[in-house]
């Protein structure tokens, strides 16, 4: 039988991208008892297979923020340099400002593209936070009831985006 860091050891593997053959391999057990393990785990609740999608979303999702935060510093370094060349006539400079720009709202739209997890529970963690605000100052009263029924809805809120 095998121990329960071997169990847990390939659902990490299989979770971070293995697939089951090479997972398998890795911790020295069977194929068809990694199927098992992970046939049992989703029976009780931990679906690795959603667990493995999460993951590669979040991956995919912090390469397209590292990538929108390396365009968002060219952009701005290379403001600043069109702003320090004095010799740089105002057309022109108007000119590459255009091209940035657009460089940098194609940026973006394809930012939304390849978040938009993010980008639909960004926009309900703002809702919520506007609400709550809302409430905290027209309504002090409910605000107690407000928190109360927020906190559960989280759970539900993540579980939807």
């Amino acid at each position: 039988m095998h121990h329960e860091t071997t169990r847990q050891a390939l659902r990490n593997a299989y979770i971070n991208g293995a697939n089951m053959e090479t997972a398998a391999a890795d911790c020295g057990i069977c194929l068809r008892t990694a199927y098992a393990w992970k046939a049992e785990a989703k029976a009780a609740g931990d679906d690795w297979n959603r667990l493995r999608a999460v993951y590669t979303l979040s991956n995919v999702e912090a390469t397209a923020q590292g990538v929108l935060r390396r365009m968002m510093g060219q952009y701005d370094k290379a403001a600043l340099d069109l702003e320090a060349d004095p010799d740089l006539p105002a057309v022109k400079r108007a000119e590459v400002l255009a091209t940035l720009a657009d460089a940098l709202a194609k940026t973006v739209a394809a930012n939304k593209r390849l978040m938009p997890e993010t980008s639909d529970l960004a926009a309900a963690v703002r809702a919520l936070g506007l609400l709550t605000a809302f409430t905290v100052e027209r309504y002090p009263q409910h605000a107690a009831a407000l928190a109360e029924i927020i906190e559960p809805f989280g759970e539900v809120l993540e579980k939807a985006v």
